[in-house]
């Protein structure tokens, strides 16, 4: 109960916190537009694949004392969705709420800059899945103290989910596979047959691309040797829930749920 009414306090704190365009305020009643509506902060870790879902407003540290939220907004002079993680120190929380703003991404892809914000063990380092411009979703970790910034994965393809141990020495995560272009080449020499199949259907071929229909692969990472291990046979399908891959606090086990 005392974290559901923290969380809330912690959600109005952040709204109250996040700047007004002052020249926007002095015009008055006027008409939502569709720029307001990409600019406007979205409060809150997206846990969805694609940032349709939120629902995991606020996460608090081991020891209790902090409590770490993500906010969004679209950026359209940079064509970007920028991200942050907002810290809060709960003692101050009810009385002058100031957060600190750790780290800011900013991605030019559809997705989240930020999403799934998790504590390690010590309180004070925050690892989450992160996309810069022109980059692919990895996984990163950030010391709330030195600003200090890790990057844990090189993979090759976009990075689906990920849990990580709170000693923060083993990374266990899913990743896209390796796009088939030879379709689309073939498509691009000799053209599209249309049949009996919907025109929409059959000129996105569904089938070929939907990125719903194909398998991400699980990879676990030791941080301590560097050592990447591909694990075999584990075309472990989509997982609509980015806290979905769970590793047990010893690295030696994960589990991985799908609905």
């Amino acid at each position: 109960m005392w974290r559901s009414i923290v969380a809330a306090t912690v959600i109005l704190a952040t709204v109250m916190v996040i700047p007004v365009d002052a020249q926007q305020a002095s015009h008055g009643t006027r008409f939502v537009t569709v720029a307001d509506m990409i600019q406007a902060t979205v409060v809150g870790d997206p846990e969805g694949l694609q940032g349709e879902h939120v629902t995991h407003l606020a996460e608090f540290s081991p020891d209790g004392r902090r409590v770490a939220v993500v906010v969004r907004h679209g950026n359209l002079d940079e064509n970007t969705v920028e991200s942050s993680i907002l810290v809060f120190t709960l003692p101050d929380i009810f009385r002058s709420p100031a957060p600190d703003t750790v780290v800011t991404f900013a991605s030019s892809s559809n997705r989240p800059a930020i999403r799934h914000v998790r504590w390690l063990a010590d309180s004070c380092t925050l690892a989450f899945l992160g996309e810069r411009p022109h980059e692919l979703p990895q996984v990163y970790t950030v010391d709330i103290q030195t600003r200090a910034l890790a990057r844990l994965t090189e993979h090759s393809t976009a990075i689906a989910t990920y849990d990580i141990t709170p000693s923060g020495q083993v990374v266990a995560y899913t990743a896209e596979p390796t796009p088939d272009t030879a379709y689309a080449m073939q498509v691009q020499r000799h053209g599209l047959v249309m049949t009996g199949q919907a025109a929409s259907d059959g000129m996105l071929n569904l089938h070929e691309f939907d990125p719903f229909s194909q398998e991400t692969r699980l990879f676990v990472k030791d941080l301590d040797t560097g050592r990447l291990t591909a694990v075999s046979d584990s075309g472990v399908g989509r997982c609509q829930d980015s806290f979905g891959l769970s590793l047990a606090p010893s690295g030696r086990f994960a589990s991985y749920y799908r609905s």
